[in-house]
């Protein structure tokens, strides 16, 4: 099982049955399992909070491009706080994905 360790729970969203989280982009060529592999979430400021997740379905984009509604329900920013957010933490790096996970625990 992979695990994938988030910085903290933006918005709560492991508490949720289905969540999103956006993330940068995937190297190109590289397949994402869809339903098929089982992930375990972490975070780095909680330790004793953990789930494992599915990935249901992934969205690619440009940072220019993300909508609000996804900056909300991913960070519980607004698109452009989030994207202002998201230069300074990773300055150059413009093509993101959002991640949609099913929690199964």
């Amino acid at each position: 099982m992979k695990t994938i360790v988030f910085d903290t729970n933006y918005n709560k969203k492991l508490q949720c049955e289905n969540f999103c989280h956006i993330s940068m982009a995937p190297p190109s060529g590289t397949s994402v399992n869809l339903g098929e592999s089982l992930y375990m979430i972490t975070v780095k400021d909680n330790p004793d909070l953990s789930v494992t997740a599915i990935l249901i379905n992934a969205l690619h984009c440009k940072l220019v491009d993300i909508r609000e509604y996804f900056t909300q329900l991913s960070h519980n920013m607004s698109r452009e706080f989030f994207q202002a957010w998201w230069n300074e933490k990773y300055p150059g790096k413009n093509d993101i994905t959002i991640y949609f996970y099913k929690r199964i625990n």
